[in-house]
Protein backbone atom coordinates (compact mmCIF):
# COMPACT_ATOMS: atom_id res chain seq x y z
CA UNK A 1 0.00 0.00 0.00
CA UNK A 2 2.85 2.53 0.65
CA UNK A 3 3.82 2.12 -3.28
CA UNK A 4 0.34 3.11 -4.30
CA UNK A 5 0.30 6.18 -1.55
CA UNK A 6 3.56 7.12 -3.18
CA UNK A 7 2.18 7.11 -6.89
CA UNK A 8 -0.64 8.86 -5.79
CA UNK A 9 1.38 11.93 -3.96
CA UNK A 10 3.46 12.07 -7.31
CA UNK A 11 0.08 12.35 -9.29
CA UNK A 12 -0.87 14.66 -7.23
CA UNK A 13 1.77 16.90 -7.91
CA UNK A 14 1.56 16.34 -11.22
CA UNK A 15 -2.05 16.68 -12.13
CA UNK A 16 -3.16 19.40 -14.07
CA UNK A 17 -7.04 19.12 -13.92
CA UNK A 18 -6.20 19.11 -10.17
CA UNK A 19 -3.99 22.46 -10.37
CA UNK A 20 -6.97 23.52 -12.77
CA UNK A 21 -9.92 23.36 -10.39
CA UNK A 22 -8.29 24.68 -7.87
CA UNK A 23 -7.40 28.09 -8.72
CA UNK A 24 -10.84 28.19 -10.33
CA UNK A 25 -12.41 27.72 -7.26
CA UNK A 26 -9.75 29.94 -5.65
CA UNK A 27 -11.02 32.75 -8.40
CA UNK A 28 -14.51 32.15 -7.28
CA UNK A 29 -13.58 32.60 -3.38
CA UNK A 30 -11.31 35.81 -3.93
CA UNK A 31 -14.33 37.06 -7.08
CA UNK A 32 -16.85 35.99 -3.68
CA UNK A 33 -14.41 38.34 -1.60
CA UNK A 34 -14.27 41.78 -3.64
CA UNK A 35 -18.07 41.33 -4.24
CA UNK A 36 -18.41 41.47 -0.75
CA UNK A 37 -16.74 44.29 -0.22
CA UNK A 38 -18.41 46.26 -3.03
CA UNK A 39 -21.76 45.34 -1.61
CA UNK A 40 -20.64 46.31 2.29
CA UNK A 41 -23.78 48.14 3.43
CA UNK A 42 -21.65 50.71 5.44
CA UNK A 43 -20.55 48.74 8.39
CA UNK A 44 -16.54 48.77 8.46
CA UNK A 45 -15.50 45.67 6.78
CA UNK A 46 -13.53 43.06 8.37
CA UNK A 47 -12.75 39.64 8.59
CA UNK A 48 -15.43 38.61 11.43
CA UNK A 49 -18.04 40.67 9.10
CA UNK A 50 -16.99 38.57 6.53
CA UNK A 51 -17.26 35.45 8.01
CA UNK A 52 -20.54 36.38 9.25
CA UNK A 53 -21.97 37.45 5.95
CA UNK A 54 -20.45 34.93 3.35
CA UNK A 55 -18.67 32.16 5.61
CA UNK A 56 -21.19 29.85 4.66
CA UNK A 57 -20.65 30.44 1.14
CA UNK A 58 -16.61 30.44 1.68
CA UNK A 59 -17.02 26.73 3.66
CA UNK A 60 -19.22 25.54 0.76
CA UNK A 61 -17.03 26.29 -2.13
CA UNK A 62 -14.02 24.92 0.18
CA UNK A 63 -16.03 21.39 0.66
CA UNK A 64 -16.79 21.56 -2.84
CA UNK A 65 -13.11 21.95 -3.70
CA UNK A 66 -12.45 18.42 -1.12
CA UNK A 67 -14.74 16.50 -2.75
CA UNK A 68 -13.96 17.37 -6.75
CA UNK A 69 -10.49 16.74 -5.43
CA UNK A 70 -11.75 13.89 -3.97
CA UNK A 71 -13.16 12.71 -7.09
CA UNK A 72 -10.10 12.85 -9.26
CA UNK A 73 -7.96 10.99 -6.91
CA UNK A 74 -9.98 8.18 -6.03
CA UNK A 75 -11.60 7.47 -9.92
CA UNK A 76 -8.78 8.67 -11.72
CA UNK A 77 -7.40 5.89 -12.56
CA UNK A 78 -10.44 4.07 -13.41
CA UNK A 79 -10.01 5.86 -16.56
CA UNK A 80 -6.68 4.46 -17.80
CA UNK A 81 -7.52 0.77 -15.90
CA UNK A 82 -4.44 2.07 -13.81
CA UNK A 83 -6.35 0.06 -10.81
CA UNK A 84 -6.61 -2.84 -12.66
CA UNK A 85 -3.02 -3.36 -13.41
CA UNK A 86 -2.09 -2.68 -9.74
CA UNK A 87 -4.93 -5.97 -8.92
CA UNK A 88 -2.93 -7.99 -12.18
CA UNK A 89 0.23 -6.83 -10.65
CA UNK A 90 -0.83 -8.32 -7.07
CA UNK A 91 -1.68 -5.50 -4.95
CA UNK A 92 -4.72 -6.68 -2.53
CA UNK A 93 -7.94 -5.03 -3.22
CA UNK A 94 -7.77 -3.35 -0.20
CA UNK A 95 -4.18 -1.80 -0.43
CA UNK A 96 -5.64 -0.69 -3.76
CA UNK A 97 -8.80 0.82 -1.85
CA UNK A 98 -7.07 2.14 1.39
CA UNK A 99 -3.95 3.43 -0.67
CA UNK A 100 -6.38 5.92 -2.51
CA UNK A 101 -8.88 6.82 0.04
CA UNK A 102 -6.55 7.66 2.81
CA UNK A 103 -4.60 10.91 -0.15
CA UNK A 104 -8.60 11.96 -0.93
CA UNK A 105 -9.54 12.13 2.99
CA UNK A 106 -6.39 13.87 3.91
CA UNK A 107 -5.97 15.58 0.99
CA UNK A 108 -9.62 16.61 0.62
CA UNK A 109 -9.76 17.91 3.96
CA UNK A 110 -6.39 20.03 3.77
CA UNK A 111 -7.51 21.39 0.28
CA UNK A 112 -11.37 21.86 1.74
CA UNK A 113 -9.37 23.38 5.04
CA UNK A 114 -6.88 26.38 2.47
CA UNK A 115 -9.32 26.76 0.89
CA UNK A 116 -11.54 28.27 3.45
CA UNK A 117 -8.57 29.91 5.04
CA UNK A 118 -7.07 32.20 1.98
CA UNK A 119 -9.83 34.39 1.58
CA UNK A 120 -10.03 34.95 5.40
CA UNK A 121 -6.95 35.77 6.03
CA UNK A 122 -6.15 37.90 3.10
CA UNK A 123 -9.17 39.93 4.56
CA UNK A 124 -7.94 40.01 8.26
CA UNK A 125 -4.27 41.18 7.22
CA UNK A 126 -6.32 44.28 5.12
CA UNK A 127 -9.17 44.84 7.18
CA UNK A 128 -8.53 43.42 10.73
CA UNK A 129 -10.58 40.90 12.44
CA UNK A 130 -13.22 43.25 13.75
CA UNK A 131 -14.87 43.72 17.17
CA UNK A 132 -18.44 41.68 15.58
CA UNK A 133 -17.41 38.15 16.96
CA UNK A 134 -14.65 37.24 18.97
CA UNK A 135 -11.09 35.26 17.45
CA UNK A 136 -12.23 31.92 18.88
CA UNK A 137 -15.39 31.64 17.89
CA UNK A 138 -14.52 32.18 14.37
CA UNK A 139 -11.30 29.20 14.64
CA UNK A 140 -14.47 26.83 16.31
CA UNK A 141 -16.23 26.90 13.60
CA UNK A 142 -13.33 26.54 11.49
CA UNK A 143 -12.70 23.54 13.36
CA UNK A 144 -15.74 22.40 13.03
CA UNK A 145 -16.23 22.75 9.78
CA UNK A 146 -13.99 19.79 9.28
CA UNK A 147 -16.76 17.34 10.38
CA UNK A 148 -19.12 17.50 7.74
CA UNK A 149 -16.32 18.13 5.17
CA UNK A 150 -14.92 14.84 5.77
CA UNK A 151 -18.39 12.85 5.75
CA UNK A 152 -18.88 14.25 2.86
CA UNK A 153 -15.96 13.26 0.84
CA UNK A 154 -16.57 9.54 2.84
CA UNK A 155 -19.55 9.86 0.38
CA UNK A 156 -17.82 11.21 -2.76
CA UNK A 157 -15.08 8.37 -2.22
CA UNK A 158 -17.90 5.09 -1.61
CA UNK A 159 -19.93 7.10 -5.32
CA UNK A 160 -16.24 6.74 -6.81
CA UNK A 161 -16.07 3.66 -6.09
CA UNK A 162 -19.44 2.35 -7.41
CA UNK A 163 -19.87 3.82 -10.30
CA UNK A 164 -16.07 3.83 -11.04
CA UNK A 165 -15.98 7.60 -12.82
CA UNK A 166 -14.61 10.84 -11.52
CA UNK A 167 -16.10 13.05 -13.80
CA UNK A 168 -19.82 11.51 -12.74
CA UNK A 169 -18.85 12.24 -9.41
CA UNK A 170 -17.61 15.50 -9.87
CA UNK A 171 -21.12 16.59 -11.61
CA UNK A 172 -22.66 15.06 -8.27
CA UNK A 173 -20.32 17.40 -5.99
CA UNK A 174 -21.61 20.16 -7.79
CA UNK A 175 -25.23 19.15 -7.93
CA UNK A 176 -24.56 18.63 -4.00
CA UNK A 177 -23.04 22.39 -3.51
CA UNK A 178 -26.23 23.97 -5.35
CA UNK A 179 -29.06 22.20 -3.87
CA UNK A 180 -27.56 21.60 -0.55
CA UNK A 181 -28.09 25.06 -0.51
CA UNK A 182 -31.48 25.54 -1.49
CA UNK A 183 -32.63 22.28 1.03
CA UNK A 184 -31.23 24.49 4.01
CA UNK A 185 -33.96 27.06 3.56
CA UNK A 186 -36.62 24.12 4.74
CA UNK A 187 -34.48 22.69 7.19
CA UNK A 188 -34.62 24.00 11.40
CA UNK A 189 -30.74 24.95 12.39
CA UNK A 190 -31.23 21.30 14.76
CA UNK A 191 -32.26 19.34 11.41
CA UNK A 192 -29.37 20.44 9.06
CA UNK A 193 -26.83 18.72 11.09
CA UNK A 194 -27.93 15.37 9.02
CA UNK A 195 -26.69 16.84 5.83
CA UNK A 196 -23.11 17.85 5.51
CA UNK A 197 -24.15 21.02 3.04
CA UNK A 198 -26.51 22.24 5.53
CA UNK A 199 -24.55 21.20 8.45
CA UNK A 200 -21.78 24.06 6.94
CA UNK A 201 -24.80 26.57 6.77
CA UNK A 202 -25.89 25.68 10.48
CA UNK A 203 -22.42 26.68 11.48
CA UNK A 204 -21.97 29.58 9.53
CA UNK A 205 -25.71 31.09 10.56
CA UNK A 206 -25.71 33.70 13.01
CA UNK A 207 -28.24 35.23 15.55
CA UNK A 208 -28.19 38.44 14.81
CA UNK A 209 -29.91 41.70 16.65
CA UNK A 210 -30.64 45.33 15.55
CA UNK A 211 -30.50 48.14 17.66
CA UNK A 212 -31.17 51.93 17.28
CA UNK A 213 -29.55 54.85 18.31
CA UNK A 214 -31.95 57.93 19.10
CA UNK A 215 -28.35 59.93 19.08
CA UNK A 216 -26.92 59.53 16.09
CA UNK A 217 -30.27 57.56 13.78
CA UNK A 218 -28.01 54.80 13.86
CA UNK A 219 -28.76 50.95 12.86
CA UNK A 220 -26.34 48.70 15.00
CA UNK A 221 -25.91 44.95 14.47
CA UNK A 222 -25.00 42.56 17.30
CA UNK A 223 -23.74 38.95 16.49
CA UNK A 224 -24.24 35.86 18.24
CA UNK A 225 -20.94 33.89 17.67
CA UNK A 226 -21.50 31.11 20.32
CA UNK A 227 -21.98 27.92 19.10
CA UNK A 228 -25.01 25.00 21.16
CA UNK A 229 -23.07 22.89 22.73
CA UNK A 230 -25.75 19.85 21.34
CA UNK A 231 -24.93 21.60 18.20
CA UNK A 232 -21.37 21.52 18.00
CA UNK A 233 -21.51 17.66 19.64
CA UNK A 234 -23.87 16.65 17.15
CA UNK A 235 -21.81 17.96 13.98
CA UNK A 236 -18.89 15.88 15.29
CA UNK A 237 -21.03 12.68 15.89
Amino acid sequence: MKDIIKAQLYQLRRDKLLKILFFVVLFLQITNMFGAMDYNTGEVFSGGYYLINQGFYLALLAALFGMLMTSQVCGGDFIDKTTNYELMAGHKRSEVYFGRTIISIVGGLMGTVIMFSLPMILVCVAYGFGTEILPEQAILRLILVIFPAFRMICEIIFLVYVIKNPYVAMVVSVLIFIFGQNISMFLEKTDSVFLGMTNIIGLFTFDTYRTYSAVTLENFYIYNGSLNSTYIVQTIL
